[in-house]
């Protein structure tokens, strides 16, 4: 049993991209060129991270352990963009494009298998699986006549993959701390929006493909109290 804090940085590349090919719909080929160039902002977040975790660990061979962790923490990683351009094709007319992601939690379950560098010094590698939720907005909008629109939201528990390392020290039979880095992808998701124009209506073929994909770095530190079922009753060198 665990409880561990620390920092999260990472990249959620929002994609807000357009269809300029559907002949009769309302983007032009340049259009579509120049609102997917914009479409693809570089979205880095970065906040807290917090929670617990448990797990069981076996020491066999006397330097090499292996065991299963599972996690919940509180993961809020938030970014937000808005940018947008004259339209070549239509100066003055212009268009803009924004999008907004936040994570609230991370939750993981992973193998982790590793050995003793030194009696009390544990050096683990560990992987598996990550699930989070990450809620996004997208909206377009542009001034052409009367102005266009289409929007998108996303919203689901996406499980996506996580690796990483980290060292553990036992100070006491049953009590250890530890530091550890897991890098997470949580996988591209997709949503999409039709064009609707203010003068024209909605252009079912003029299709916006809106997606993210998050892909996260976390550095913690922990405290961890071992329930030893198994140990005699006299003190005895710490295990993991």
């Amino acid at each position: 049993m665990a409880v561990n804090a620390g920092g999260a940085w990472g990249k959620l590349d929002p994609q807000t991209l357009a269809d300029g090919t559907i002949v009769g719909g309302y983007f032009l080929p340049l259009d579509a060129q120049q609102i997917n160039a914009i479409g693809r902002p570089s979205e880095q977040a970065s906040g807290f991270t917090g929670g617990g975790q448990v797990g069981y660990n076996l020491q066999f061979a006397n330097n090499f352990v292996a065991g299963i962790e599972g996690d919940f923490d509180y993961l809020h990683l938030h970014a937000s963009n808005s940018s947008g351009a004259v339209y070549l094709c239509c100066a003055p007319s212009s268009f803009n494009v924004s999008t907004s992601t936040t994570t609230d939690w991370l939750l993981t379950l992973r193998p982790r298998v590793g050995f003793l560098a030194m009696p009390n010094l544990l050096i683990y590698a560990t992987g598996g699986l990550a699930l989070s939720q990450a809620r996004s907005s997208f909206l377009f909008t542009d001034d052409y006549f009367a102005g266009a629109s289409a929007s998108g939201q996303l919203s689901d528990i996406r499980a996506g993959w996580t690796v990483g390392g980290g060292a553990e020290y036992a100070l006491t039979p049953n009590w250890s701390i530890k530091t550890e880095y897991l890098y997470a992808d949580l996988g591209r998701r997709s949503t999409t929006g039709i064009v609707t124009s203010i003068t024209s209506g909605a252009y079912p073929t003029s299709v916006f493909t809106h997606s993210i994909d998050p892909r996260v770095n976390i550095a913690r530190v922990g405290i961890n109290y071992k329930f030893d079922f198994l140990a005699p009753p006299a003190p005895v060198v710490a295990k993991y």
